[in-house]
C-alpha cells in the first residue's frame, strides 16, 4: 500500500468517531445532512529529500456539510474532526501531521438547496522509512 491509500484508509477509520456519516468525494451516497466528505486534495508530485529520506506533503480534505439551519451542528462537527484528524499517522509509513486550514461557508447541494459546509485542508509529512511494528 502506497503513502496515499495509506494515508486515506486511516483518516477514513479515524472519522468513524465524528457522529456523521463520512464518504469519499466522488463516491455514489444518499444525500443526507449532516455529513462528511473526504478526499485527497494534492500529492506532490517530487518527493523532496531531507536527511537522506524521501519525504512527500499529502494533504487530505474533509467537508463538514450540514442543513444552515444547524449551525451548532456544524460547529461541533467542525471540532470534532479537527481532533480526530490531528491525530491520523498512517499505519505503514512514518508520517507527522503538520498543520490544517478551515473556515466555514455558505454552500449549494447537488439539488440546488442551500448548506452550510466546514472546508479544512489537512497537512501531513509521509516520510519514505516504513513504520516499524516491533514498538
Amino acid at each position: 500500500m502506497g503513502p496515499e491509500e495509506d494515508l486515506l484508509a486511516q483518516a477514513k477509520k479515524a472519522l468513524k468517531a465524528v457522529s456523521a456519516p463520512v464518504f469519499y468525494n466522488g463516491h455514489p451516497h444518499k444525500e443526507q445532512y449532516p455529513q462528511i466528505i473526504l478526499d485527497l486534495e494534492n500529492s506532490q508530485d517530487e518527493p523532496e529529500v531531507l536527511h537522506s529520506a524521501e519525504v512527500v506533503k499529502l494533504t487530505l480534505s474533509v467537508d463538514v456539510y450540514t442543513d444552515p439551519t444547524q449551525m451548532g451542528t456544524l460547529l461541533r462537527l467542525n471540532r470534532e474532526v479537527i481532533n480526530v484528524m490531528r491525530k491520523v499517522k498512517c499505519s505503514e509509513w512514518f508520517s507527522v501531521f503538520d498543520n490544517y486550514s478551515g473556515r466555514n461557508l455558505d454552500d449549494e447541494a447537488n439539488d440546488g438547496h442551500s448548506v452550510k459546509r466546514g472546508a479544512f485542508l489537512f497537512d501531513y509529512f509521509v516520510y519514505a522509512i516504513p513504520e516499524r511494528k516491533d514498538k
